[in-house]
C-alpha cells in the first residue's frame, strides 16, 4: 500500500531484502555474474559505501532498489530491468503504509537506470548505477569479469556472447569498457576511481 509520506527504516530494508533474496535464489544457475552474491555481497554494500553520509531513509530506499535490481533475470535476460521493477512494485504495493509514491518513483528510476543503454538522471539512480558497476574498482574484480564471461557464453545472441568466446577478445573488451566508463556521483569518483585505474593497468598487462 502506498502512503502520502514515508520513512524507510532498517527493518523495512531487511524485510524487502529478504523478499528479494527469495526471488534471487530462484535464478538460473547459468547466471554466474547476475546472481544472488552479486546483489548481496557487492551492490548493496556499495550502496551503503556511497551513502555513508546520507539520511538513513534515503540509503535504505536505494538499498531496496539494489535488492530488486536483478530479479528480472528470473523471466528475461535482456531488458530485465522493467521486470525487476515489476517485482519491486508488487512488494511495495502489498506492504502496508510503508512506501510513498516518491519512493516508488525513485526505486523505479534507479532499477531502470541499471540498463547500460541509458544514463541515470536522478541522484538516486546515479548511486545505484555506480554501485552496480563498483566491481570494476574492487580487489576481486577479475573474479567478476571471469564470471561475466562465463555467463555470457551461456546466452547466444546477447550483446557479449561473441566476444566472450575468446579470452584475448574478452580482455580487450573489458579494458575498453573500463576505460570508457565514468562514475556518476562524486562519492564514487572519490572512493573508486584510483582503484579502477589500477585494475585497468592489471588488465593491460594481462594481454
Amino acid at each position: 500500500m502506498i502512503s502520502d509520506n514515508s520513512e524507510i527504516t532498517e527493518g523495512e530494508f531487511f524485510n524487502s531484502k529478504k523478499y528479494a533474496i527469495n526471488l534471487l535464489e530462484c535464478l538460473n544457475p547459468s547466471l554466474k555474474y547476475h546472481c544472488l552474491e552479486h546483489t548481496i555481497n557487492l551492490v548493496i554494500p556499495s550502496v551503503f559505501e556511497l551513502c555513508k553520509n546520507k539520511e538513513d531513509s534515503f540509503k535504505y530506499s536505494i538499498a531496496i532498489a539494489a535488492a530488486f535490481h536483478d530479479t528480472g533475470f528470473l523471466l528475461n535476460y535482456e531488458s530485465n530491468e522493467s521486470i525487476g521493477f515489476m517485482f519491486a512494485e508488487h512488494y511495495i504495493k502489498n506492504t502496508k503504509d510503508i512506501f510513498s509514491n516518491e519512493d516508488l518513483r525513485n526505486i523505479k528510476d534507479a532499477i531502470l537506470a541499471t540498463n547500460l543503454s541509458q544514463d541515470p538522471i536522478t541522484y538516486f539512480s546515479k548511486v545505484l548505477r555506480d554501485a552496480d558497476l563498483s566491481y570494476i574498482a574492487k580487489k576481486d574484480f577479475k573474479i567478476w569479469i571471469d564470471r561475466l564471461q562465463e555467463e555470457s557464453k551461456n546466452y547466444p545472441g546477447t550483446a557479449l556472447y561473441n566476444v566472450s568466446l575468446n579470452k584475448k577478445s574478452w580482455l580487450k573488451s573489458s579494458i575498453n569498457f573500463f576505460q570508457n566508463h565514468e562514475w556518476y556521483t562524486k562519492e564514487a569518483k572519490k572512493l573508486y576511481q584510483k582503484d579502477k585505474e589500477k585494475n585497468i593497468k592489471y588488465l593491460i598487462n594481462s594481454i
